[in-house]
């Protein structure tokens, strides 16, 4: 990593600067003296242009983070990254920037929006609801993903029995539980909509538990 040591950080009030640029008060100073080449301050989607500082990790003149690119170079070490006004984005196995070290931040009160007439806080909460939405759209593909894997595993599980056999179930012991297996039921699940059986529709959830917490 490189290290910049010609400038200092100076801290003012309500923020600091380093190599011209404005910083949250909260912004690891060791980032700031420690970064890799065109990232953070030398890249323009995190912070725009010289004669324009209005790139996606900055909020009203001042730098929250790194763009997502960035922060994908940092592999999320550094938060997920900025997709603009102040909203952060979602990487996996990342914490958030909001969590950590601008927690309990303000927004309202940080950097000055008569030059930054678009970082307002109505940009902020559609964006963040964009963000949003696409996360969960996004997982929600994961998941399908997943359940066209599984079926598919299960597929090939049973591909080796005869035909005349699709239709086995096994009995539970006790007369008001489900078939532990109902292999039918279970091949039909992405065409027709049908649950798992009891057996695997219990191994399902639980791996689509944890696809949905990571």
């Amino acid at each position: 990593m490189s290290n910049f040591t010609e400038n200092a950080i100076v801290y003012c009030d309500g923020y600091k600067t380093y190599g011209g640029l404005k910083y949250h008060l909260n912004f690891p100073d060791e980032w700031i003296l420690d970064e890799l080449p065109e990232t953070g301050r030398e890249c323009a989607n995190c912070v725009g242009e010289e004669t324009a500082r209005t790139g996606y990790a900055m909020w009203r003149g001042i730098v929250l983070g790194y763009c997502n690119n960035c922060a994908f170079t940092y592999e999320g070490k550094r938060g997920p990254g900025f997709c603009g006004n102040g909203v952060e984005d979602y990487m996996e196995h990342t914490v958030r920037a909001y969590d950590t070290y601008l927690a309990n931040i303000d927004l309202e009160n940080v950097g000055e929006l008569a030059a930054n007439p678009d970082d307002t806080i109505e940009n902020h909460y559609n964006l963040r609801g964009e963000s949003i939405e696409r996360r969960e759209y996004e997982l929600e593909e994961k998941i399908a993903a997943f359940e066209f894997l599984e079926l598919q595993r299960m597929n090939d599980e049973f591909d080796c029995q005869e035909q005349g056999e699709w239709n086995y179930e096994e009995e539970s012991d006790y007369e008001d539980d489900e078939p532990i297996c109902y292999v039918r039921k279970c091949k039909d699940y992405a065409t027709c909509g049908s649950m798992y059986c009891s057996l695997h529709k219990k191994k399902y959830d639980e791996k689509r538990k944890v696809i949905k917490e990571n």
